[in-house]
C-alpha cells in the first residue's frame, strides 16, 4: 500500500485473537512505524492492546524500513526457492 496519513493502518494481519497492524505514527515528536497488536472490544471494534499489559509491539524509525523490506524480500526468496 502507499503511504497512509499519520495514524491510519497500512497493513494488517490477523493472528490468534489479535490483528497486527502496521501504521505510521509519531512518538515523542519523532515519526515512527508501529507494528502493534489490536483486539476486538465488547462491541467488536478494534482497539490497540494496552502496552501496560501487552509489551510485544514494535516501533521503529522510518529510515530503517528499507532494511526490513530487504529482510522480508530475502525471506520470501528463500521460501520460494525451497518450494515451501
Amino acid at each position: 500500500m502507499t503511504k497512509a496519513p499519520n495514524g491510519e493502518f497500512i497493513f494488517e494481519q490477523p493472528y490468534r485473537n489479535n490483528v497486527w497492524r502496521v501504521q505510521l505514527c509519531s512518538f515523542g515528536g519523532n515519526d515512527r512505524v508501529s507494528l502493534w497488536p489490536w483486539f476486538k472490544d465488547a462491541d467488536g471494534a478494534l482497539q490497540p492492546c494496552n502496552p501496560k499489559y501487552i509489551r510485544n509491539g514494535l516501533q521503529m524509525p522510518p529510515e530503517r524500513l528499507w532494511e526490513l523490506g530487504e529482510a522480508i524480500t530475502a525471506a520470501k526468496a528463500e521460501i520460494d526457492s525451497s518450494g515451501a
